[in-house]
């Protein structure tokens, strides 16, 4: 099996919501590994390409000119914040999962006692479990969600006024001369 056995046991005790917030959040982690990734290594790669482009131009102060390095800041600022909606919507979609795990482990722990009283006292903790379980891993994995999604939005905003100061608005510079010329 690919889950460690005390993560196993933990999740078997929340019960089956407590697996739906264990796919959420390998999503999120998956996402945000992913943008992570992208903003700290092959970001570079991407605009020195861009930096290339623009600086080939030789018309760098018209209107056309401020069009087309508009339309290169978009186009990577959309490239940059690609799934930053999908990971809010999972970050806010957790501890309303979490809570759904409290609600069905009331509903669980009601129809225990409904049935056997309060008698049976390892079936009411196994209850309680399914009660507690879910809601605190909902809030925690929200926690971990937004301080990473937090970071990563903040990386890219950087990552983006670098590429904008590169893409600089001025007429080119002279060509430069080679040693040969002299």
């Amino acid at each position: 099996m690919l889950i460690p056995l005390p993560i196993l046991d933990y999740l078997t005790r929340g019960g089956w919501v407590l697996w739906i917030v264990f796919g959420l959040t390998s999503v999120m982690l998956t996402l945000l590994s992913e943008r992570f990734t992208y903003l700290a290594w092959h970001w570079r790669k991407r605009h020195r390409k861009i930096i290339t482009l623009w600086r080939a131009r030789t018309d760098r102060s018209s209107w056309r000119a401020h069009k087309v390095r508009e339309t290169l800041l978009a186009r990577e600022q959309a490239v940059m914040e690609a799934g930053f909606p999908v990971i809010k919507g999972l970050i806010a979609i957790c501890p309303l999962t979490g809570l759904l795990g409290t609600v069905s482990g009331m509903i669980t722990l009601f129809e225990r006692m409904g049935y056997h009283g309060l008698t049976v006292g390892p079936m009411l903790l196994e209850s309680l479990s399914r009660i507690t379980l879910p809601t605190l891993a909902g809030i925690l994995v929200t926690i971990v969600g937004v301080y990473a999604y937090t970071w990563c939005l903040k990386l890219a905003e950087r990552r983006q006024h670098r590429l904008a100061d590169a893409l600089t608005l001025s007429d080119p510079a002279p060509p430069l001369r080679s040693a040969n010329a002299s």
